[in-house]
Order: C-alpha cells, then sequence, then structure tokens
C-alpha cells in the first residue's frame, strides 16, 4: 500500500489537552456570509434527516469549530464550506463557523470534544499538527481514537521545486536527475526551506533523502512559514523548496518555479503536466489534509446524516469551481478510506518519531 504523509506540525506550540481548557479566542460568522449561495445550491438536495428519530435535526445552529485564526487556509477552506454544508442539511439549517485558536489547536478541539455528540458541535482536523500527541514530552493523552473522523475535504500536496533560472539545475527536470545532480556533489550542502519543524515538507525531504541515500541535503525551517520560506528560495539564500501545489501555484505558472514532482497518488489538477512521485518511482505521498471531525461517542445515525450532506456538499459544481479557482484541491474521503489514510500518515510521522525529536 502505497505510503501516504501528510503538512505542518506546530510542535514548539503543542500543549497538553486538558478538559475544559480557557484561554479560547473565538469569533463566529454565519455561514451565509461565507460565501455566495445560489438558488440552485440551495435546493441541490432534499434535507438529510427526513425521517426517523432525527427528523427535526437540526433545530439549532450547527457550530463549525476551526482551531486557527480568520483569513488563514484553514478558515477559508471551512467558510467556503459552510453554507453548501448548511444547504444540504435543509432549508431551515444554520451553520456557523467559529474560530477558536490556542494551545497549538488543542483548545479547539477540547471545546469539540467537550461538548455533546448531537450533531450541533463539529470541527476541523488537519495533519501533520494533529500527530503532535505523539510527541512524548508533550504529554498529551489523546490519540487518533479522540477524533470521530466524519470526512476529508481538501489535500495540499507536497512538491520538490528549484529555481528555473538556477543554471546549477539546468538539465535537471525530473526528481530522479535531481538526485544523481545531488549526490554527484556529495561535497557539497545543499540548503532546502522548510516551514515549521516537523511540518509536511520536512517529512517529504527525509523520506526522499533515505530512499536515495542522500545525506547533503539540510532543511532551514522558517518560524514564519510559507511566505519567509518561499521568500528565502526565491531570493537564492536556499537551494530547494520543499513546498505544496498551493503555495507555489503561482511561481509555477509565471514560469520562475520549475517543479519536479507532486507528491500525490495522481496528478495535481493545478499541475496537470508535472509528473508525480510515484510515477517517478517514489513510492511517496505527502499533503496537508483538512477533515472534519466531530465527538466518538454520536450516534451512528447522526453520524450518517451529517456525512451525507458533507459529501453532496462536496459535489456540488459549484462549490467545486470555487475551491479549484481558489486554489485549493477537494480530496473527498470518508469511512474506512478516510480512517485508513489517517492511521497511514500516523505511521510515517512515528517512522521519524526520532528525527522530529518526539522520542
Amino acid at each position: 500500500m502505497k505510503r501516504t504523509i501528510a503538512l505542518a506540525l506546530s510542535l514548539a506550540m503543542s500543549i497538553l489537552f486538558v478538559a475544559g481548557c480557557g484561554g479560547a479566542s473565538s469569533s463566529a460568522a454565519p455561514a451565509s456570509q461565507a460565501a455566495p449561495v445560489s438558488s440552485e445550491a440551495a435546493v441541490s438536495g432534499a434535507p438529510a434527516a427526513d425521517a426517523g428519530k432525527y427528523a427535526d435535526y437540526p433545530s439549532k445552529p450547527v457550530n463549525y469549530i476551526i482551531t486557527a485564526s480568520a483569513g488563514g487556509g484553514l478558515d477559508i477552506c471551512a467558510r467556503m464550506l459552510a453554507p453548501y454544508f448548511q444547504a444540504e442539511l435543509g432549508k431551515d439549517a444554520v451553520v456557523t463557523v467559529s474560530n477558536v485558536t490556542g494551545g497549538a489547536n488543542w483548545v479547539g478541539w477540547g471545546e469539540m470534544m467537550n461538548a455533546a455528540p448531537d450533531g450541533y458541535t463539529i470541527s476541523n482536523i488537519h495533519t501533520p499538527q494533529v500527530y503532535s500527541y505523539l510527541n512524548k514530552s508533550l504529554k498529551n493523552q489523546n490519540t487518533l481514537e479522540s477524533f470521530n473522523l466524519l470526512c476529508n475535504c481538501v489535500t495540499d500536496y507536497c512538491l520538490i521545486a528549484v529555481r528555473a533560472d538556477d543554471e546549477r539545475f539546468a538539465d535537471v527536470n525530473d526528481l530522479k536527475s535531481f538526485a544523481e545532480y545531488i549526490k554527484a556533489h556529495a561535497d557539497q550542502e545543499f540548503l532546502v526551506a522548510l516551514t515549521s519543524k516537523g511540518g509536511a515538507d520536512e517529512l517529504v525531504m527525509l523520506d526522499f533523502n533515505k530512499t536515495e541515500g542522500i545525506t547533503n541535503i539540510t532543511g532551514v525551517n522558517h518560524s514564519k512559514g510559507i511566505s519567509e520560506a518561499k521568500s528565502a528560495f526565491l531570493g537564492g539564500h536556499v537551494d530547494i523548496y520543499s513546498g505544496k501545489v498551493g503555495d507555489t501555484l503561482a511561481g509555477y505558472k509565471d514560469g520562475t518555479i520549475k517543479v519536479l514532482g507532486v507528491m500525490s497518488n495522481e496528478r495535481s489538477k493545478l499541475m496537470p503536466d508535472v509528473p508525480t512521485a510515484i510515477e517517478q518511482g517514489y513510492d511517496i505521498v505527502n499533503g496537508s489534509s483538512r477533515g472534519i471531525v466531530a465527538q466518538p461517542g454520536m450516534d451512528p445515525e447522526l453520524k450518517e446524516i451529517i456525512v451525507s450532506a458533507l459529501r453532496r456538499a462536496q459535489e456540488n459544481p459549484e462549490y467545486l469551481k470555487a475551491m479549484e479557482e481558489a486554489g485549493y484541491e477537494v480530496d473527498y474521503m470518508e469511512g474506512q478510506e478516510y480512517e485508513d489514510y489517517m492511521k497511514a500518515m500516523e505511521a510515517v510521522v512515528i517512522e521519524y518519531a526520532d528525527e522530529l525529536g518526539y522520542n
């Protein structure tokens, strides 16, 4: 089975989740303000709960917790999805998006976990940040089983790139020739721009280096995130960029960045002419995945109502078009497929636990 590896761990900020912990910074906005919904979208599906003991669900607003500040990728994706999810729940449904920050996501996740499993509180989950519970020094008692996985929404896949004007890599156009060049210059150290320690971009380079037996690529973490890492790369302060499709798209389109391979199972719709790592003989799939979770104690019948609405929302052509135009790739998964995916990503983090400082 192909290995799947996942997106940016905030190790330095991760803390132990304590039930009922305070310090959350929260704001809420009606989903109707997140993105316009056409009349067609509003009637695209029948209400999920049209029979049975949940025939009246939802009878009050559904709180969709985002464990990050407003305006970031997690928040934007949630606010784009919310109105379509709301429409699929039924004409009287209301979905609000709340930003609950702090504790490297665990304040928001704690609020979700402490809520009743009644379908009125859900939250985002994203990788590999969620796997911070594996860091033994944090003594976090949570596991993947602390979350009831509803579905995955988006995956921003990782990639390896060089600058198009870097003459050293003039004849390097794929991952194999890249590896050969690096190993042929073993007396030199090559720097790669990374975001935070333990992010998906670092996991990609660790996996690639291990596969090829490369020892002369060194990661340089940038505490201010993607913008700082990309600036260092484009400014020539580092040699290589291990980033993601979304943050590399503009440079790929204008020709300043040469993408050597994308770490996805299938070619990115946003970079269709770039072969995947798998196509090039590397069993590496890596990306920043963003999904939705609830409490483990939720009634399976209620869970199916919610998941069905989320599924239909993410099949809506209007939503898919909006996401593509915004540079986000919808990567819908649910059920066993999603559980297997999350466990596979966790296994990769465990594999590199020593390098990540988790043990």
